[in-house]
């Protein structure tokens, strides 16, 4: 189970109830929510830990979600949210990224 589910999943059944989701979610401010949320995300996407997640990083998270997106369009995506031009996307750049991808 990836790490920014555990912490909702209080008894480790490995399913998320309503009572469990709400007991974590009431607790915080909104944008401290989504903030921990992605930031949680963006820890388990990024598989070696450099801060930075890849183009294959971001593809694979994309896919758990039941994305079906090519490489190629997914790297042009990355170009227009990459700031630095380093070719992979720090933090901020990640939030901004879903941001925009779910509106």
């Amino acid at each position: 189970m990836p790490k920014f589910m555990k912490k909702f999943d209080a008894d480790g059944d490995g399913k998320i109830t309503e009572e469990e989701f709400l007991r974590v979610v009431c607790k915080l401010p909104e944008q401290e929510l989504k903030m921990a949320f992605w930031r949680n995300v963006f820890d388990d996407v990024d598989k070696d830990k450099s801060g930075r997640i890849s183009c294959v990083e971001l593809h694979g998270l994309l896919q758990d979600m039941g994305f079906s997106v090519e490489l190629g369009e997914l790297r042009k995506w990355i170009q227009n949210h990459d700031k630095n031009s380093d070719g992979e996307m720090d933090f901020k750049e990640f939030v901004e990224f879903m941001s925009d991808a779910s509106h």
